[in-house]
């Protein structure tokens, strides 16, 4: 028996299954792949049964978001970062990368370098960064300049170190096993990177045969005339120069951090305003009212304040 000649296939089926595999290509092959098997018949109805499915717009993705303790913003996850295996407190939980990054800067500019860590920025709250925790949350650049800043502040506070007085050098560079601790020790010293010569025992510019205490007070006296060329001014606590650059007259020594006034140098005592005599920031005369104020600021008793007429 003869075998059966397959069927022609109607021209207008042919067109249909075309138009088919072009539109299930790109986009769309995903979506109706199972559309394009074994489907014939009407072109107009596939053509638009295809389309339908290709303008589908894609789903949208909430972004979660969440608020800054510090800034009050509102930022992606991402830029809450936190430590790994390393527990910290709800408040830095919910501080953004960009307000930690803040907070270490503010340490570094106001020399607070005594520790390597960051403490929490709320009152009530002790708990303290530690570097290993920074290191992970800031960026590369900020912790290389804390790193320095932190060596750079021990090395000024050892005793074991002195830096160059020269101002084209001010290199740090080890003294120890010289100085008053060993007598046969000379008592000038070179810097080893750029060979300027300086006294060990008051570690200024090498001064000959000329006494120590004769020549610091030289010194000071040429110092004083240059000061106050600059206009600045001695903290009335710890006697270190302070060059005021605009402002208010409420100043804070960044060595011992007491507070005072620019005009008259009378330091304030919590915070509350003290001026001398013929200070032009002055309050009011100090009358009953004012001593009132004060206690209920402070507490009654703590502070006996002379009544001015």
């Amino acid at each position: 028996m003869a075998p059966k000649a397959p069927k022609a296939q109607s021209r207008g089926a042919r067109s249909s299954t075309s138009q088919l595999q072009e539109l299930s290509s790109g986009r769309a092959r995903s979506s109706t792949a199972y559309q394009a098997s074994g489907i014939t018949g009407n072109g107009k109805k596939l053509r638009s049964r295809v389309l339908k499915t290709v303008d589908q717009p894609p789903k949208k993705i909430a972004v979660v978001r969440r608020e800054c303790v510090l800034c009050a913003s509102k930022r992606m996850e991402k830029n809450f970062k936190r430590p790994e295996d390393i527990d910290i407190c709800a408040h830095f939980h919910n501080t953004c990368k960009s307000c930690v990054e803040m907070l270490l800067k503010g340490r570094i500019a106001d020399r607070r370098l005594q520790d390597g860590n960051l403490a929490c920025p709320f009152p009530d709250c002790r708990f303290v960064l530690s570097f290993p925790a920074v290191k992970e949350i800031v960026s590369h650049s900020l912790l290389r300049s804390w790193g320095a800043a932190l060596v750079e502040h021990h090395l000024r506070s050892s005793d074991n170190f002195i830096a160059c007085l020269n101002s084209e050098c001010g290199h740090h560079f080890s003294i120890e096993g010289c100085g008053k601790e060993h007598p046969r020790s000379r008592k000038n010293i070179a810097c080893p990177y750029c060979d300027f010569e300086l006294c060990i025992e008051c570690h200024r510019p090498w001064h000959g045969k000329t006494g120590c205490a004769r020549n610091k007070t030289e010194e000071d006296k040429m110092s004083e005339v240059a000061v106050k060329l600059m206009g600045a001014k001695p903290c009335p606590k710890c006697g270190a120069y302070i060059q005021k650059e605009g402002g208010c007259n409420h100043i804070t020594c960044t060595k011992c951090w007491v507070e005072f006034c620019w005009s008259c140098l009378m330091v304030w005592r919590n915070g509350i305003e003290e001026h001398s005599e013929g200070c032009g920031n002055r309050l009011v005369p100090r009358g009953p009212a004012y001593q009132a104020m004060l206690n209920r600021i402070s507490g009654a008793g703590r502070f006996e304040l002379a009544n001015a007429s």
